[in-house]
């Protein structure tokens, strides 16, 4: 698992599922509190990772199922809310329990983490802005 250090937040990284994909657990270094974005099949690592932390929410991309796997999971393991813009939300596995719209902002600790709308790959598809790191789901891919 890998690990980003800007002194405004932390970011773990890993490849969970069997399309490999991203899932990532920010964490903010004064308070200790955490979000997971995404959940693919095999949320192990991030969920290993954030047991030290206090997980404010779990934020989905969008609501195709790579992505969503092992949201179960991850709600069983941190009873976290999950997160998702409100245009893909009757077509997940749960209910998610807030329900976002382009500019609306998600706290951990001091970290703002903004959403930002991106229609296209799902009607509900979401960027997430935290600091200088932008969590794009599948609106952008790798080495495309």
């Amino acid at each position: 698992m890998q690990m980003l250090y800007d002194k405004e937040l932390r970011v773990f990284w890993t490849l969970c599922g069997s399309d490999g994909n991203n899932a990532y657990l920010i964490i903010c270094p004064k308070t200790n509190e955490s979000i997971i974005i995404d959940a693919p099949l095999g949320p192990e690592k991030i969920l290993e990772q954030a047991k030290s932390t206090n997980v404010r929410a779990i934020l989905i991309t969008h609501r195709h199922s790579d992505h969503l796997e092992g949201l179960n999971d991850i709600k069983k393991v941190t009873g976290a809310p999950v997160v998702a813009h409100f245009e893909d939300s009757a077509d997940m596995p749960i209910v998610p329990d807030i329900l976002v719209n382009d500019c609306d902002v998600i706290k951990a600790g001091t970290v703002d983490v903004n959403v930002i709308h991106t229609p296209g790959h799902t009607p509900g598809s979401v960027c997430y802005l935290a600091a200088n790191h932008l969590f794009t789901g599948d609106t952008l891919y790798a080495q495309s």
